[in-house]
């Protein structure tokens, strides 16, 4: 099993030679730089006050995993350095659900088998490489339930600083994680009030547990969320209760809603179930948390979308209860569950082995784009709102080859967009161009434009999805085969 589970990832591993950062990571190299994703070509960095105020404009997030990779890039800004931040968390985690399914049911075996489980989801797989905040949530939703499990069998005060301090952390990841962390400290209150201290001591140890993680919901948000959508304003591309209550029947959130349902029977009649005792705390704080989920998507405040990441927490949460009770049932099977544990490894990993390398080392369009040998050298370049990112980073910071071949940036033209705050407005997606009024350039980087018309001057780069070059800059007006 360990030399299954060291092959898994070292194939997994595999995944952080990915050199393009697509919009939302690449926006978020820049807020950790100090700078934004239409700050002039070449900008000085800024230090942690500029990395705070333009996560404050140019993110949905509280900012805490972008102040982490802003001291993260002291090191070097390579992109396998880069994804390495994201990956360390994502281990963590898968390390946190791994110790905690073998604490719960002893079967080592099994845990190391359902640990997994994240590298194979479509949901988690790719966030472990994302450079955003995701992985840092789901370190923290799997560490809501170990802080439950570790104070609940030794409650002091030392632990309790440990726990408000790391959970505080944890709040800075995403909003969503705000659900975790509270349905855990109520959890812990309640282990507070029902210690042996004296009224004194339970009054001290509750008032050191909460005023962290009051200060850090107050920083939150009055440095960042007032400023990002400060009523909690819907996304139009997410999927909310309120607006469709079908999703919870939808076939790819139907094994949630039955597990949540399930869950609930199994806290409501807990007497019934005595094998199950040690993993009530962990049956409450899921169900807690996905029910709290559930309830701010029908008011239209959170989606509901647990095969996505946008509900990253509640899917490693599900994936948590997974692996622990079908670790209890192997274990339970004796001699028999160990065998099939790996029989039934082996085969999921020669099945699936080519899904746990979807980056690779491959170069995606915009290398095959920018070393393309027919482009002229002296290239005027074009690069709209949501390619600029990536491109500044590609030439300021990327190991490409093609940096020696463009003038960079005086034969770029960067669009600037609009800062995150102004998405609720009408202008944020308004496209008031046309590809043929803008001859001037050779090349185009407008994955928007083409779909606007007027666009018969340009041609697509064959290999590429977003990349256009001018008829007329091309020999015999014909595009490279």
């Amino acid at each position: 099993m360990v030399l299954l589970t060291i092959a898994a990832w070292s194939r997994f591993a595999l995944n952080l030679d990915h050199p393009f950062l697509w919009y939302d990571e690449a926006g978020q190299f820049w807020i950790a730089k100090g700078l934004n994703h239409d700050s002039a070509p070449l900008a000085p960095e800024g230090g942690l006050a500029e990395v705070i105020a333009n996560n404050r404009s140019y993110n949905l997030d509280p900012g805490g995993f972008g102040v982490l990779l802003h001291f993260w890039t002291k090191v070097t800004t390579h992109h396998v350095w880069l994804r390495l931040l994201p990956l360390a968390l994502f281990a963590s985690a898968v390390a946190a659900l791994v110790a905690l399914t073998a604490a719960l049911t002893r079967n080592l075996p099994a845990a190391l088998a359902f640990g997994l489980l994240p590298l194979f989801s479509p949901v988690t797989s790719r966030m472990a490489f994302e450079i955003r905040a995701y992985s840092l949530e789901m370190l923290g939703a799997i560490a809501c339930v170990v802080i439950v499990y570790a104070l609940r069998r030794n409650l002091s005060a030392g632990r309790l600083l440990l726990a408000t301090l790391a959970l505080s952390v944890f709040l800075t990841s995403r909003y969503s994680m705000v659900v975790p962390v509270f349905v855990t400290g109520l959890c812990v209150a309640w282990l507070i009030l029902r210690s042996d201290k004296s009224q004194v001591e339970r009054a001290r140890w509750l008032a050191m547990f909460a005023l962290p993680l009051l200060v850090t919901v107050a920083a939150i948000y009055l440095g960042s969320m007032r400023y990002q959508n400060a009523t909690a304003q819907p996304l139009e591309y997410l999927p909310y209760l309120r607006t469709n209550p079908r999703i919870l029947l939808e076939r790819s959130n139907a094994l949630f809603t039955i597990g949540l349902t399930v869950l609930a029977v199994l806290v409501a009649r807990r007497g019934a179930f005595p094998r199950l005792a040690r993993y009530q705390p962990m049956f409450v704080v899921v169900l807690a948390s996905m029910s709290l989920f559930v309830l701010l998507s029908v008011a239209g405040y959170h989606p509901w979308a647990p095969m996505q990441n946008k509900s990253i927490s509640v899917h490693v949460l599900a994936m948590l209860c997974v692996a622990v009770l079908g670790a209890a049932l192997l274990q339970a099977a004796g001699p028999r569950g160990t065998a099939l544990t790996a029989i039934a490894t082996m085969l999921l990993v020669a099945a699936l082995w080519p899904r746990l390398l979807f980056y690779g080392p491959e170069r995606p369009s915009s290398y095959v784009f920018y070393q393309d040998a027919r482009v002229p050298k002296n290239a005027r370049i074009f690069v709209d709102k949501w390619e600029s990112p990536s491109t500044r980073y590609l030439f300021e910071y990327g190991d490409g080859p093609f940096r020696s071949k463009y003038r960079y940036p005086q034969n770029f033209k960067f669009e600037k967009g609009l800062p995150h705050t102004k998405r609720w407005t009408p202008e944020w997606d308004r496209v008031d161009r046309h590809m043929n009024e803008l001859l001037e350039y050779d090349l185009l980087v407008a994955p928007d434009l083409a779909s606007k018309g007027n666009n018969d001057e340009w041609m697509l780069l064959p290999g590429t999805t977003d990349f256009y070059v001018k008829k007329s800059s091309l020999p015999g007006g014909q595009a490279p085969p």
